[in-house]
């Protein structure tokens, strides 16, 4: 097998198809808002059980501000 054959096969997995062209943009902006919302919304929650410190006594809360945390930082790996 030559390369252009392999090329041809690697890239017929990624190439998209034309009838899906105009959904694109409308689906990575719907992608990008639904980002920045759980961006926000896990920011706003960490700055909640950081500033009261009586909610940090359970241990669920803790898991849950840990995984807040996971996010925000998952989520600015991917905005980088």
């Amino acid at each position: 097998m030559n390369n252009a054959q392999m090329r041809n096969i690697s890239s017929e997995g990624l190439s998209t198809s034309t009838a899906d062209a105009p959904y694109a943009k409308a689906r990575g902006v719907t992608y990008g808002m639904i980002a920045a919302l759980a961006f926000l919304l896990n920011f706003l929650f960490a700055v909640i059980m950081i500033r009261k410190p009586a909610l940090l006594k359970r241990p669920h809360n803790i898991l849950l501000l840990s995984l807040a945390i996971t996010d925000l930082l998952t989520g600015w790996e991917l905005f980088s």
